[in-house]
């Protein structure tokens, strides 16, 4: 994998943490991005008078920092951040308030809001969720569009379905990627939220527990992270889940667990495969032996049908290549849901 280059408008230098520089992406992420602890370098009583002193490095504590809002430049000001997400669900629960209703489901690692929005009424619980890895950002874009479209366009699905819309999965990641590293997809704790499931958990050559380049590990423990811990939510019985897409970017296929009912899924994925503008191909999880510890599995283990869908050929198209992309997720979603909504 190459080496992640910085953008040349950065506001940030190239920061170094304990000599070893971020730009092969070791040391820890917490500190890197703001918090955890800072170095503070004191000196000892000379030795003797006039001798030289000893400098002593010490671990201080530094508390988390205030949620700012990060000015959009460059390809990020084409794109919703978390701020912007929130705004539109408040209000087009406003303007929907008997069909659209807000939620929050926990906290990232350093403290931004991990919300989303239900829409309709009806028994079967299904779930969008977008930018489970923070840098793919067309995912989070077409999960609000859908949710948009539903509860303005589908009054036929309201009391059939009830639709939990997460547009923004892991949003330090996604403020990461919107500054510096426009590839970072981890959480800073540097796991990838997509390796922290029970299911099939665990480490191989490919997925390290700890962070590897912007990829990210599987966590000290299944669930150890505060962003699957509040995704994890959603697989409660009061969001009474049959249903998960999770949308990521990019390669423009489906991706599914394997299941002892393979026929369930190969009619959900043709429905759907029927709405993109170009050919989506569909492969098992476990056609990809890095994968480990995926939401898809975890769900499958639980009863839910659970679909990923790689959308597009960018994780952050420009222009009319953006909107496509969008499109595409917008229309498969559509379908996921209409197919679901039938059984």
């Amino acid at each position: 994998m190459g080496t992640i280059k910085l953008r040349s408008d950065a506001h940030l230098q190239p920061w170094s943490i304990s000599g070893e520089s971020v730009l092969g992406i070791t040391g820890n992420l917490k500190r890197l991005f703001g918090f955890g602890s800072k170095a503070e370098t004191r000196q000892s009583a000379p030795k003797e008078e006039g001798g030289p002193t000893d400098s002593v490095t010490l671990a201080t504590p530094e508390p988390k920092p205030a949620i700012i809002r990060r000015k959009a430049t460059g390809i990020a000001a084409e794109y919703r951040d978390n701020f912007d997400f929130q705004d539109d669900m408040k209000a087009l629960a406003q303007k929907h308030p008997e069909h659209v209703k807000l939620f929050e489901l926990g906290k990232s690692v350093q403290g931004r809001v991990i919300s989303g929005m239900s829409i309709g009424t009806g028994p079967i619980g299904l779930v969008v969720t977008g930018m489970m890895h923070g840098c793919e950002w067309t995912g989070g874009e077409a999960a609000f569009e859908l949710g948009k479209k539903i509860a303005e366009q589908r009054p036929d699905l309201m009391d059939k379905v009830t639709l939990h819309v997460v547009p923004v999965s892991n949003p330090d990641a996604q403020e990461v990627s919107r500054g510096v590293l426009h590839g970072y997809r981890a959480n800073v704790n540097g796991v990838d939220p997509n390796r922290n499931w029970p299911t099939n958990w665990g480490t191989n050559e490919i997925t390290p527990q700890k962070f590897c380049h912007e990829i990210g590990g599987t966590g000290e423990a299944p669930l150890s992270e505060p962003e699957t811990q509040a995704i994890n939510k959603l697989t409660g019985e009061e969001y009474k889940t049959k249903g998960w897409l999770d949308l990521h970017s990019y390669g423009e296929f489906f991706v599914h667990p394997k299941s002892e009912r393979p026929e369930k899924y190969e009619a959900l994925i043709a429905d759907m495969q029927k709405t993109t503008s170009k050919p989506y191909d569909s492969m098992k999880i476990q056609d990809h032996q890095d994968i480990t510890g995926s939401l898809a599995e975890h769900c499958e283990s639980l009863g839910i049908i659970a679909v990923g869908a790689e959308l597009g050929t960018k994780h952050q198209p420009k222009g009319e290549e953006r909107e496509a992309t969008i499109q595409d997720g917008v229309n498969l979603g559509m379908a996921f849901v209409e197919h679901l909504a039938k059984s």
